[in-house]
């Protein structure tokens, strides 16, 4: 009778382990398919994939000082054609303040225009404290919204480690007023910062939609920024 309940609990285990692995593929094969990093990429909390060397030095100086950039803010901005759409980022070690200029409305009585991301714990939280008629009856309030919803589709200073060995240095140009090096690798573009090596633009292969991470502050994030007011009321 032992050794039959021992073979249950492990068959059972099996199933569980297996339905688990088959979950993460399935979203790893989501991100792909759709052109975008997987999880782990996103939030930096795995290691990136290994390529090939880069042969280029200067290319390659680059792409291991934005591998040590932990503390930033940016404008991410979405270009398809004449169409754009955006949004300012604080980055602080894997903790995101998003910040949109006008409040997202999610319902006729609920909207936000910061959200706070933890990217370790995979949580995320939002507020909305504008002026506007919009936030009535919100402002000092805080409440839980969809992680994935919100997740960075890209995080510029992990975009770099995406490089492959066949990358090209096309020479210089200046991405608001800031120098960068133009890299060329497997069809894709990507502006690198020349001072600390994060992307300031990138177009990925076959895409007709570029983004771009500007007015780029490093080393300027403070911990309040990142962090949910304290004097804020969590709603349930």
């Amino acid at each position: 009778m032992k050794i039959l309940i021992i073979g249950i609990v492990l068959t059972l285990l099996l199933i569980t382990s297996c339905a688990r692995v088959q979950q993460v593929a399935d979203s790893t094969n989501a991100n792909n398919a759709a052109g975008l990093p997987t999880v782990e990429q996103r939030t930096g909390t795995e290691n990136m994939p290994q390529n090939e060397p880069i042969k280029d030095s200067e290319i390659a100086g680059l792409i291991a000082k934005s591998d040590k950039v932990d503390n930033y803010q940016y404008f991410y901005k979405e270009t398809t054609g004449t169409t754009s759409s955006g949004y300012k980022v604080y980055f602080l070690q894997n903790k995101v303040r998003k910040e949109y200029s006008a409040p997202v409305r999610v319902s006729d009585t609920l909207s936000y225009n910061k959200v706070f991301l933890d990217l370790n714990t995979k949580t995320a939280y939002a507020v909305c404290d504008t002026t506007g008629v919009s936030c009535d009856n919100l402002r000092s309030k805080i409440f839980p919204i969809n992680y994935e919803t919100e997740a960075l589709p890209f995080l510029p200073h992990l975009l770099p480690q995406e490089i492959t060995s066949d990358a090209m240095n096309d020479g210089y140009e200046l991405v608001e007023s800031r120098k960068t090096l133009l890299v060329e690798y497997d069809g894709s573009k990507m502006n690198l910062d020349q001072y600390s090596g994060v992307a300031m633009k990138y177009v990925p292969k076959d895409s007709e939609v570029s983004y771009t991470f500007t007015q780029l502050g490093l080393n300027s994030v403070k911990e309040s920024d990142v962090t949910l007011p304290k004097d804020y009321e969590m709603m349930k």
